[in-house]
């Protein structure tokens, strides 16, 4: 380390032994990296390197393929020498500005394709095939990056990229590729709560849960100062302990009184995968529009906890309307009462009522 040559300029571990004697860090350490690494090479390691550099090429040549045989156009490398399995380099036919293509289809078809730079500058465009990509998203790229050459006046076979003359082989299952990209889906929910529990989790010593996390089962040897689990710092706790001493100013729309303190006791966490149910409802309804235009996550959760069963009882929900109720009420209505269960807040109510007997 001492006598390394090239520079370091964010992760000089000579700066964190020093910065380590305070149990501080130079500067902010990048924990969602540090993750996302060890998450990026448990994919590389499940899949296999040879078998990646195998997709990779598999996929490339199906690209080469629809471009060459399918679209009857050129590629910017001149010979099979030059290929490569990471990006295709794609001319326009005579008389077609290529910022042109790639300025439809992202505009018309949301699809981001790479520009020509210096020479061939508004004569090409790429289509990369490189990292977490598989057959089907390939081919949607393909035909979006077609709409968009015909939209722009070019003179193509509608179909020609997209036909069987595309030589992606079918020797990917589609029942592995979906679980593999459901796998894919849960490892990263599970990342994200990693870094979720860490920040929540304050009677863990800091340092142990990331030790924990990355497997290193060593006792940690901090030099100076631990974490602020293991010794907190006195003075920023008398600072946020004073903090929450001042009177809260209330939020608009907020409710108070007795009311508001017993919605507050109902606020409890929602059933997990009751919760993912509706945000699939959510995506189904919005028709291809951020999802939040639908129903925020606020209004979906109290909706979650309090089970309406009636279009009357679904306005009562905060955040909930009339527009909504016309639009959206029924179906989510029939979504809650697939659901099953008993909300959180009857549960409550019988318990208290059967008390108060």
């Amino acid at each position: 380390m001492k006598t390394a040559k090239s520079k370091r300029c964010y992760f000089d571990l000579a700066d964190m032994i020093k910065a380590n004697a305070t149990g501080y860090f130079p500067y902010t350490p990048a924990l969602p990296m540090l993750y996302g690494l060890r998450e990026s090479l448990n994919i590389i390691e499940e899949e296999g390197l040879e078998n990646i550099f195998f997709r990779h090429h598999y996929l490339a040549e199906g690209v080469r393929a629809a471009v060459t045989e399918g679209w009857k156009l050129k590629l910017c490398a001149v010979a099979p020498k030059w290929y490569s399995d990471t990006v295709s380099a794609i001319m326009v036919p005579e008389g077609i500005n290529g910022a042109e293509v790639i300025a439809r289809a992202f505009t018309r078809y949301n699809l981001a394709l790479g520009a020509g730079l210096s020479k061939v500058a508004g004569k090409l465009f790429r289509i990369g095939h490189l990292g977490d990509l598989n057959e089907l998203m390939l081919l949607g790229g393909i035909a979006g990056a077609e709409m968009a050459m015909l939209d722009v006046g070019a003179k193509l076979e509608p179909g020609s990229g997209g036909s069987l003359r595309v030589r992606l082989t079918g020797q990917g299952d589609p029942r592995k590729a979906y679980a593999a990209i459901k796998a894919a889906k849960d490892r990263g929910w599970e990342s994200y709560r990693a870094i979720e529990r860490f920040i929540s989790n304050g009677q863990q010593c800091r340092r142990r849960q990331i030790l924990d996390h990355f497997g290193d089962h060593e006792e940690g040897r901090p030099e100076g100062r631990c974490c602020d689990v293991c010794e907190p710092d006195a003075e920023l706790v008398a600072a946020v302990a004073r903090a929450l001493e001042k009177p809260q100013a209330r939020k608009r729309g907020a409710r108070g009184g007795a009311q508001g303190a017993h919605e507050a006791e109902l606020l409890e966490p929602v059933d997990e995968s009751q919760w993912e149910v509706l945000k699939a409802w959510r995506l189904a309804r919005s028709e291809g529009k951020p999802a939040y235009t639908v129903a925020t996550n606020a209004a979906l959760e109290e909706a979650l906890r309090r089970r309406p069963a009636s279009l009357d009882e679904l306005l009562q929900v905060r955040g909930i309307g009339p527009a909504f109720c016309e639009k959206h009420g029924e179906s989510l209505l029939r979504a809650l009462a697939e659901l099953g269960g008993e909300a959180p807040g009857q549960a409550v109510g019988a318990a208290s009522i059967e008390g108060a007997g």
